[in-house]
């Protein structure tokens, strides 16, 4: 469809997330103090509970793999959101929660942000047709991801 562009990220989240959902939130708008609306529509592919008191309220740590579509493209959109619903983006060094963070970076091995844009589909009118591209999930951080969570992508 002409001027659609749909975006897909994998992402990793404190806590248990719901099986699916939409958020429709407004943000801030980055370059001034207007409420823009924002809506995120996501969906969980898997979750782990790990016998580890990371922070200072629970025995054990709780993180959630969930594929991800912003339906609107707002600065910071999926990590501001999922802040907002008390499921910070692990890595996240702004919206984060940084005891989950160096978790995973001392611990597992894990480094930086866990959020990858793993499809792009666009309309291209110079070609007249729809244009799919695709990342796969085969660098180390994500191979690591995959096998935290025992998921085949």
């Amino acid at each position: 469809i002409k001027g659609t562009l749909n975006k897909i990220y994998h992402c990793v989240f404190r806590g248990y997330v719901n099986d699916n959902g939409v958020i429709d939130l407004p943000l801030k708008s980055d370059s001034s103090d207007l409420m823009l609306a924002a809506t995120t529509q996501y969906e969980k592919i898997k979750q782990i509970e790990l016998p580890y008191a990371v922070g200072k309220r629970h025995s054990t740590a709780r993180y959630s793999l969930v594929k991800v579509k912003p339906k609107t493209g707002r600065y910071h959109q999926i990590r501001r959101h999922f802040d907002q619903i008390f499921h910070p983006l692990l890595g996240d060094a702004t919206h984060g929660d940084s005891y989950h963070n160096r978790f995973f970076r001392e611990q597992l091995g894990i480094q930086g942000l866990c959020l990858r844009a793993t499809q792009l589909e666009f309309y291209h009118p110079l070609q007249e047709k729809t244009i799919l591209i695709t990342a796969d999930l085969q660098e180390p951080k994500w191979l690591k991801i995959s096998d935290l969570f025992q998921w085949i992508y």
